[in-house]
């Protein structure tokens, strides 16, 4: 269908007033940066860890401010006689007027006193000239013939949306006093009984020791077959069962598949029942109605996202969004390794930068990250418990995570070695004993793992 000739018209006025229409600047703002930084080189550590020589619009006052940030950083005195010396001994004199025009910035500069409030203005233009080129390279992208998905480019895009982040003169280095103010409060509800720092597992060994602490990543990882998937689902449900938000990103198994294990944790029904029902047992049909009933009440506190194949930028972007119109409180990952990578690096390098990035996301909701994780091919066959080493081929996982727990079932390789006995180690913990190993008790049947009672296993 043809536009009509009044829509068409409109149209081509408005490419062509795109075309003419400047990129957002303000050179009268510019101007007084460079001059003010001259008349008083000192107030450079105002501005210097948020304003850069690429934010300004004019490339000789880029090119100025990177001579008056190298000037102050070598000790040398700043003034118009010397910044004109350095841009010739780097050739670049011709490029921003020559001495005549510095001198003309150093005189119309009245005052020093308002270069931070100058530096925010050339910095939000720059940002709008940031949004300007983004909106040009996401209709590129969206207009590509064989293009990939809007969801895959808004994801991407979003990311960098959030790095055009707000100027602030409240940032960087600040007095500890809030911070101090914020310890003593969590000292005092410890000391007192009243509450702990972050989330419990569902298993009171392990959350004697570790918790899902706000703002941090925790990883739970293991050689296949070792209940990752299942331990993940279960600390979930605990969660919303105890009235929390959590969001599941279940890159491996479809939602009906992380349903079915809730169900058959939550009614204490065989899992095998749920697959395949049994006419002779349908003794076991009031617990299914249960967990049903149970699970659908607090079904709003659960939510599952079954896409396949998501970069870890759709995570973010689908977990912002999530916890804008509702904060959350967990966020959980199954598993890292599923997570689509854009493969021009190695596979390590990516997965880290993978972790890497959600270990921003935790920090910046300030909600836990509980990812698992695989651990590499060396140690799939290996029947010892595994070790920190075997993150190595994860990139730079065990660095980065906050907490590390490594799972391990002795049974899975010899039937006779302690049966039933799942053991978790606390590989690493930040701020908390690292090298602990938690038994637990493996009754997998019905999707879940149980306290360990009685006598401490010990090996033959």
């Amino acid at each position: 269908l043809h536009a009509p000739r009044h829509d068409r018209a409109r149209l081509r006025e408005g490419r062509r007033v795109n075309k003419l229409a400047p990129l957002p600047h303000n050179i009268d703002a510019e101007r007084a940066v460079i001059g003010g930084l001259m008349l008083a080189p000192e107030r450079l550590a105002e501005v210097a860890d948020w304003l850069k020589a690429a934010d300004f619009y004019r490339r000789d006052h880029a090119l100025l401010f990177q001579a008056l940030t190298e000037q102050v950083a070598a000790g040398k005195p700043v003034d118009p006689v010397t910044l004109a010396e350095w841009l010739e001994s780097v050739e670049l004199g011709d490029h921003v007027g020559g001495l005549p025009y510095l001198v003309e910035l150093a005189q119309t500069t009245p005052s020093a006193a308002n270069v931070a409030a100058y530096a925010e203005i050339v910095i939000e233009r720059a940002r709008l000239r940031r949004l300007a080129e983004l909106g040009r390279n996401i209709t590129q992208k969206a207009l590509e013939p064989s293009g990939r998905a809007a969801a895959e480019i808004a994801a991407e895009n979003e990311a960098e949306l959030r790095g055009i982040a707000p100027a602030t003169l409240h940032c960087g280095l600040q007095p500890i006093h809030a911070a101090l103010r914020s310890a003593f409060a969590q000292f005092s509800a410890r000391y007192e009984g009243r509450g702990v720092l972050g989330l419990p597992f569902p298993w009171a060994d392990l959350s004697a020791r570790v918790h899902l602490v706000p703002g941090e990543t925790t990883v739970l990882a293991g050689r296949p077959s070792m209940g990752k998937s299942i331990m993940g689902v279960q600390t979930a449900l605990s969660l919303a069962q105890a009235g929390k938000r959590v969001a599941i990103f279940s890159i491996e198994t479809q939602a009906v598949g992380v349903v079915n294990r809730m169900l058959a944790c939550s009614g204490s029904v065989p899992h095998w029942y749920i697959l395949r029902p049994d006419p002779d047992r349908d003794d076991l049909m009031p617990r299914l109605t249960d967990a049903m009933r149970a699970l659908d009440a607090i079904g709003g506190l659960l939510h599952v996202d079954e896409s396949p194949s998501l970069t870890v930028s759709q995570i973010a972007a689908r977990a912002r969004r999530a916890h804008m119109h509702q904060p959350l409180d967990l966020i959980m990952v199954d598993h890292l390794h599923e997570i689509r990578l854009p493969r021009k690096n190695p596979k390590a390098e990516e997965l880290g930068e993978a972790f890497q990035e959600l270990r921003a996301l935790a920090r910046d909701l300030r909600v836990p990250v509980l990812c698992l994780a695989q651990l590499n091919r060396a140690a799939a066959n290996d029947k010892r418990r595994p070790t920190l080493a075997d993150l190595k081929a994860s990139g730079d996982i065990e660095q980065v995570a906050d907490v590390v727990l490594l799972i391990h079932r002795p049974d899975y390789y010899d039937h006779a070695d302690r049966p039933g006995l799942l053991e978790v180690e606390v590989a690493k913990a930040r701020d908390g004993e690292r090298g602990v190993v938690v038994n637990l008790r493996n009754d997998f049947a019905y999707m879940r793992a149980l306290e360990w009672r009685g006598a401490g296993p010990s090996a033959e």
